[in-house]
């Protein structure tokens, strides 16, 4: 926890002596997050022959360091056909801690509170805590609601990566007959069957062909 330290000067107003001063102490130098709050301390002062003189001062301990809050990571959601959807409860995902209190005593709340009514797009929803001196901590994070419509999809774990190494080859069919290609340019159906006669005997009850051109 959290600690403050004084020392005599602190306290001093600027004591004297006639024949030169010995010593300057204070009777409590070290504080707490338990003491914060007013303490009255003593200042004794100590000349060269041994002479004592007191006085009291006011010690104020503050405490002026807010807690420290983190937000927990929303996942998207996805609004209803009404195109709203209810806004879940996230406080158990906080992580907030304080210099002079320990988690369990903090108090998170979470804006807008759960269970409130959203609309499709991006709602920044803050976390806030205080501690016992009043100083508070808080933290954000924006929650995405979807339209119905959109379908969340996991992000593949998967993945392929081809090795430099290998290099593709192309390997022609050959296991095909090729038709000459025609003066005009133009393939009707009479001449591939008129084609296809000469090169093969008998006659199909159903004749395949593909079409590919090349240019040179």
């Amino acid at each position: 926890l959290g600690s403050a330290t004084i020392t005599a000067a602190s306290v001093d107003e600027g004591s004297t002596d006639n024949c030169g001063i010995a010593s300057i102490v204070v009777s409590t130098t070290t504080f707490t997050c338990a003491d914060v709050g007013i303490h009255e301390v003593t200042l004794t002062v100590t000349d060269l022959s041994g002479n004592i003189a007191q006085c009291t001062s006011t010690v104020e301990v503050l405490d002026l360091i807010p807690p420290t809050i983190e937000a927990p990571s929303l996942d998207s959601i996805i609004a209803d056909m009404s195109g709203n959807a209810i806004l879940p409860d996230y406080i158990a995902g906080v992580v907030a801690t304080d210099n002079c209190e320990s988690a369990s005593p903090l108090v998170v709340v979470q804006s807008p509170i759960p269970g409130a009514t959203l609309g499709v797009g991006n709602t920044t929803v803050t976390f806030m805590t205080a501690d016992s001196s009043g100083n508070i901590g808080e933290a954000t994070a924006i929650l995405t609601v979807f339209d119905s419509s959109v379908t969340l999809t996991p992000t593949p774990t998967f993945t392929q990566t081809p090795s430099d190494s290998e290099t593709p080859t192309v390997t022609p069919t050959t296991d095909y007959d090729v038709a000459p290609d025609p003066a005009d340019g133009v393939i009707n159906v009479l001449d591939l069957l008129e084609w296809y006669g000469r090169i093969e005997e008998g006659s199909p009850t159903e004749i395949l062909f593909d079409f590919s051109r090349f240019w040179q």
